[in-house]
């Protein structure tokens, strides 16, 4: 069976601003360094969860953000309800986490449900949800001439459950596109879980390449009908999709993202009849108050986002704001990086920095000087190291070239006693065989070798490589030393 490659050709097509790629919300450029910020660590999402999962805190109210850049490529994804898009999320998720293709991945059952926002028990529900994934796929016909070549990849490949643990494959060119998308946008998991609408849910992803520039192209309404489960006979009427799902998605958006949408419509010319919508989105506003009250936009920033404080967390910083000044505050993170750099910091980066601004913890001179102590002291003992090893590589080489030059000197007596013995006439020729079939060089060589020395002919002698070499050196030094020949 022939292979299919799957390329952009066998996949699904989508509305792209012409500079999407690029842009990401507040429309400023993204740089390689933003994206990368912009994902979640995978160790900082099990910190997050660990602390949070025991109080039953949803993904939706985390204190920081959790997401990843979703290639534009799985825009388009048609008949799967919205708790299936987010076991799809949470797993995409996952994989993104992991530079490397990986066989499968294995994560704890409950982990994999707070990320899809799954608050659940019913076990047989879950089931069906990871079927209903399994059974959503990426296909499309070849853009060659060729209309045999077609291709479907499924979303997800074997799902098992079992023992806590929940074990899910992806395909290998899937992961690919996961880990290295080209055009993409950057999905909140904790935004994108709160919505009930599928179409609010798909409206917003489509609206996330935006952001940056405000406003959609005028986009055919049957494509923006089409983008979930709206393609029903009963939505053909523009007012009732406006009223049973268009309505209720932009509302939903509005309502529970970080996001607000409005739209306008166009006709169709020379008709009453509505066929092209464009939307108007754009970002909301930061948290304000917190803002204010915290009287730094760059204060706010490093607790919200080095460290990870929640909601909860700022509003005891609020409430204690009188004592716990600006200079209490940074000395509590001065203290929380030290640990962080000695790696007593285990757990949760923000409940480690509330217990040190509640019990003012600081970072004391005498400990500054102790690290800087060992840090000179691993500076000096990695420059040792590195000395003898240089030293030692040194040594190596001489010796190497030593061995070198040595090997080509025998190899060019061998080549000058060998090419000398070719100018002598017969008997000469004859004359040093024979003298060589009686040398201690002869027998030695000989002897391991089984051959036997007076048997030994020029052609026996130089189909035996050893022998030959051997021979080359003793007329190199019979010559040059007991006649004086001019050896080439």
């Amino acid at each position: 069976m022939k292979e299919i490659v799957l390329t952009t050709s066998l996949l699904p097509c989508y509305p792209v601003p012409p500079n999407a790629e690029r842009l990401k919300m507040g429309g400023s450029k993204v740089t390689t360094l933003e994206l990368s910020r912009e994902t979640t660590s995978s160790q900082m999402t099990l910190a997050i969860y660990e602390e949070l999962f025991p109080l039953g805190v949803p993904i939706s109210d985390a204190p920081s953000e959790i997401g990843f850049r979703r290639n534009s490529l799985f825009l388009d994804i048609y008949e799967l309800g919205i708790v299936a898009r987010r076991a799809l999320d949470a797993a995409y998720f996952i994989v993104s986490q992991d530079p490397n293709v990986q066989t499968q991945y294995d994560v704890d059952q409950s982990y994999f449900k707070w990320l899809m926002n799954y608050q659940s028990n019913n076990r047989k529900h879950l089931r069906t949800v990871m079927r209903d994934v399994q059974k959503s796929a990426i296909e499309g016909d070849s853009a060659s001439s060729d209309q045999e070549n077609w291709g479907s990849i499924p979303l997800m490949g074997p799902v098992v459950i079992s023992g806590g643990r929940l074990i899910f494959e992806v395909d290998r060119r899937l992961q690919k596109l996961i880990k290295d998308p080209k055009q993409s946008y950057f999905l909140s998991l904790r935004v994108s879980n709160v919505f009930t609408s599928n179409y609010a849910r798909a409206l917003y992803d489509h609206l996330l390449n935006y952001v940056g520039l405000g406003m959609t192209e005028w986009i055919d309404l049957e494509t923006a009908r089409g983008w979930s489960d709206a393609k029903s006979k009963s939505f053909t009427e523009f007012k009732y999709f406006k009223r049973n799902v268009l309505d209720i998605a932009t509302r939903q958006i509005n309502e529970l993202s970080n996001i607000e949408v409005s739209y306008t419509t166009n006709n169709l010319p020379g008709t009453k009849k509505i066929g092209h919508i464009r939307f108007t989105v754009r970002q909301k506003a930061e948290n304000v108050l917190q803002l204010a009250m915290l009287g730094s936009k760059e204060m706010y920033e490093t607790l919200r986002n080095e460290f990870g404080l929640s909601p909860a967390n700022f509003e005891e910083i609020m409430e204690n704001r009188v004592m716990w000044t600006d200079e209490w505050l940074h000395q509590a993170m001065e203290f929380t990086r030290f640990c962080i750099s000695k790696g007593k910091v285990t757990k949760s980066v923000s409940g480690f920095l509330m217990k040190a601004i509640r019990d003012n913890l600081r970072v004391s001179s005498a400990e500054r000087e102790v690290a800087a102590q060992l840090i000179a002291k691993e500076d000096r003992e990695q420059a040792a190291q590195q000395s003898k090893a240089r030293q030692a590589q040194a040594v190596d080489a001489s010796i190497a070239a030593a061995v070198a030059r040595k090997e080509d000197e025998v190899s060019a007596e061998i080549k000058s006693g060998l090419n000398a013995f070719d100018q002598l006439d017969a008997n000469d020729r004859e004359e040093y065989l024979r003298q060589f079939r009686r040398s201690r060089e002869a027998k030695l060589t000989a002897k391991p070798a089984k051959v036997d020395l007076e048997m030994l002919t020029e052609t026996s002698l130089r189909q035996n490589q050893l022998l030959a070499k051997v021979f080359g050196q003793y007329i190199y030094r019979k010559l040059r030393v007991n006649e004086g020949a001019q050896l080439v």
